[in-house]
């Protein structure tokens, strides 16, 4: 492939049928980067990479592909590349950059060996929203940090055309790139996209692979100007300190508009600060509302001054034009009010179960919350689409009623205040969303615990009676709650009190959550099947453990049940009375290791059980595991029952370690 690298050798390549990879990735480097937007990213890059330029082309579209060829054989050059791609096209977004804030700041280790597990990540959202399955993630190392380059397919788009003397309709899917950087010293993630959702998907994505944790990053708001208004009725900026070494900060322009649709972009006049014009002007400005701004500080440099121009936009955007003084700039940002403390900035509550209980979410929110039990809510209707209910606006939230158009395409979002006539173009994709389907959730947990009937009835909004649900002899009755009761404080209890009678009342509730004192309640920790552990909770929450059997509190499903301070084993609900110390001592350890998630090895299990410290390692464990066998079929055979069909599955030994089968789900008290 690389002998073909002469003017023959691409022609030739490109008069083929199928193009080969290698000139694939020419064409995205000329579309990206052979442009004057492209060139001067390109020259930035080789200055900021210390990489000599004396002998570069001087047309664009020349030096994007000799550059391509130099890359090829040179490591440095193919740096300088995604470097310059992820520049060109931050540049050529301005407004679609979002900022998020990581938990606590700090590197990632060895991202470059992640990359291919970040694309497969992404792969199955990307497919999932009909925006192919093509997924490349181009990495650059940064100092404290790291920079991605995104490429991906965009909306199927169909065009009409002319060929070989007929018409036809030509369907593609627009290649697209996004950006991403993270500075570790900040732990500031800020990503490059148009969408809002494909943004909020990266921000979940990178914290998952990179960094080991799905929430990470959240989407807290990190900056407001509110103190920009405060400035201008004021007359001025507020001075810098003179430690930050900031000669002067001007607000060069800003966006101004109004509630009923009207805006404004103001300059500045020969100063270049637009203050001064604003106050001339005479706006009411506590009829609307900044919308963006650009402040432009000035620093004393080497050869003479330093000029940064910030783009600010609420309720997630700071960005500095260049790496110059950026922590001198933050820190008066912050001192101003522009950036938000942390504390200030902070979401006001967690994303669980009372948080998107009502209306349409992002599915990145619903996937921090579920994880993994995402997929299985969403195949099980749990999940539903449903438009979003809010968006974010300025920092505020905002209730939408999405409307169509006169062309039936651009939907609109309506805040619901009254008197407020503001309304905001969103794209259709925004506001698609998911919703919980609280009474399908509801009847899902009835018909796991075991309630008759296993059909939920609404108490209140938002909270379900799953009906009777027998545990030995004790009558109970689970309410599950979905989100925040909107009853006056201290009538819950009596309200459920009431429709519980004569069984006892539990509330069922996400982790974390308080409802009323005198009501006994449990964590819900999942919103898919299966629902492990709930049973036993709720006979601890209620304190009818001595009236309650063992076998009638366990988790519906066990099998095999441990009572380690009565020396008892039962497997499917027959106690085993025939077992060997040795073949007790092997039950009760798998048990434990199962409701642990860990596994032993078979010597280091051999060594724990009496009596079987003789003979070789492999004898020992085949002994064990037919002797416990045994042990569990004269039981069974004792009290008249038919021995488990798959009773030679019960204990398995796999690679060196001994488990419990597949289908043995064990509770040990």
């Amino acid at each position: 492939m690389l002998d073909a690298l002469t003017e023959d050798g691409v022609v030739a390549a490109f008069a083929a049928p199928d193009l080969p990879r290698l000139y694939l990735d020419l064409l995205q480097v000329l579309h990206d980067l052979g442009t004057p937007l492209g060139a001067d990213a390109l020259h930035d890059a080789a200055a900021e990479c210390g990489v000599d330029r004396s002998d570069w082309p001087i047309e664009v579209r020349e030096l994007a592909a000799e550059l391509w060829a130099r890359s090829i054989r040179r490591r440095e050059y193919a740096r300088l590349l995604v470097l310059a791609m992820i520049t060109s096209h931050e540049r050529a977004a301005a407004g679609a950059r979002r900022e998020y804030a990581s938990r606590t700041p700090r590197a990632c280790e060895s991202p470059h060996q992640r990359v291919r597990a970040l694309e497969d990540a992404l792969r199955p959202w990307f497919v999932e929203e009909q925006l192919g399955d093509y997924v490349e993630v181009k990495l650059r190392p940064e100092e404290g940090g790291f920079g991605l380059c995104i490429l991906h397919g965009g909306r199927p788009i169909a065009r009409r055309a002319v060929r070989n003397g007929t018409r036809e309709t030509i369907r593609y899917q627009p290649a697209q790139c996004d950006t991403a950087r993270y500075d570790a010293l900040s732990g500031r993630l800020r990503v490059t996209s148009r969408s809002e959702r494909v943004a909020s998907e990266y921000c979940t994505r990178i914290g998952e692979v990179l960094f080991g944790d799905p929430a990470f990053f959240s989407t807290k708001r990190v900056c407001t100007l509110d103190p920009l208004r405060r400035a201008i009725d004021a007359g001025q900026l507020p001075t810098p300190h003179p430690r930050l070494g900031i000669l002067a900060v001007r607000l060069v322009d800003c966006l101004w508009g109004q509630d009923d649709g009207f805006r404004v972009r103001l300059h500045g006049s020969r100063t270049r600060d637009c203050i001064d014009r604003i106050r001339q002007l005479q706006f009411h400005l506590d009829e609307g509302r900044f919308e963006d701004a650009r402040l432009e500080f000035v620093f004393r440099g080497a050869r003479g001054f330093d000029v940064v121009r910030v783009v600010i936009k609420a309720p997630n955007l700071i960005d500095p034009k260049g790496q110059l003084h950026r922590e001198e700039i933050d820190e008066y940002l912050t001192e101003i009010g522009v950036r938000l403390a942390p504390e200030e900035a902070a979401p006001a509550e967690p994303d669980d179960l009372w948080a998107l209980g009502a209306g349409g979410h992002l599915l990145s929110r619903w996937r921090r919350l579920c994880g993994d039990d995402t997929r299985a809510a969403l195949q099980s209707r749990v999940l539903y689409q449903s438009l979003l209910d809010a968006i974010e606006s300025d920092g505020e939230r905002r209730l939408v009623d999405a409307v169509e158009d006169a062309t039936g395409e651009v939907l609109v979002a309506v805040p619901a205040e009254p008197g407020d006539g503001l309304r905001l173009a969103v794209a259709p994709g925004d506001l698609a969303g998911y919703a919980l389907d609280g009474r399908r959730l509801a009847e899902q947990v009835a018909d796991a615990l075991g309630c008759r009937p296993s059909v939920a009835t609404t108490v209140i909004d938002g909270c379900y009676d799953l009906n009777t649900l027998s545990i030995g002899a004790v009558g109970v009755r689970p309410f599950l709650v979905t989100r925040q009761p909107q009853v006056p404080p201290g009538t819950l209890a009596a309200t459920l009190a009431r429709a519980a009678r004569p069984d006892h009342a539990v509330a069922i509730v996400p982790e974390g959550r308080a409802v009323d004192p005198s009501l006994p309640a449990v964590a819900m920790r999942r919103i898919v099947p299966p629902f492990d552990g709930l049973i036993p909770e709720i006979v601890r929450a209620l304190g009818i453990e001595e009236r309650v059997p063992l076998l009638d509190r366990v988790p519906l499903g066990t099998r095999l049940v441990v009572h380690v301070a009565g020396n008892r084993v039962w497997l499917d609900r027959i106690e085993l009375t025939a077992l060997s110390p040795q073949a007790r001592a092997l039950l009760v350890s798998l048990a434990r290791d199962q409701c642990a998630g860990t596994s032993t090895k078979t010597d280091d299990l051999m060594r724990r059980l009496p009596g079987w410290a003789d003979g070789t390692p492999s004898n020992r464990a085949k002994d064990a595991r037919k002797y416990a066998l045994d042990c569990i079929h004269k039981s069974f055979v004792a009290q008249g029952a038919s021995p488990p069909a798959d009773l030679k599955s019960v204990i398995r030994a796999v690679g060196g370690v001994y488990r419990l089968g597949d289908g043995i789900r064990a509770y040990v008290e």
